[in-house]
């Protein structure tokens, strides 16, 4: 899952480059992707939602990081 978060400027900087990285890593570690959401204005309690409604076992959510942060192109925890 990639969300915007408060920092859109994070997610357009790394986003793309990033699930092209670490896509074929998790392959190669047999780690299923059931697909991906891309939502506009995310915060981390939607990733509950979708795994619900997924009936997703784990979610990754790379989100960006808070304006107020000195790097605004800097990504969120994950």
């Amino acid at each position: 899952m990639i969300g915007d978060g408060l920092s859109p400027a994070a997610v357009n900087v790394h986003a793309v480059e990033l699930a092209r990285t670490l896509v074929p890593r998790l392959a190669e570690a047999r780690i299923q992707i059931g697909g991906t959401v891309v939502a506009s204005g995310a915060r981390v309690a939607l990733g509950d939602e979708i795994g619900a409604v997924l009936g997703a076992r784990m979610v990754l959510m790379l989100i960006g990081e808070r304006p107020a942060s000195p790097r605004q192109t800097a990504s969120g925890p994950i």
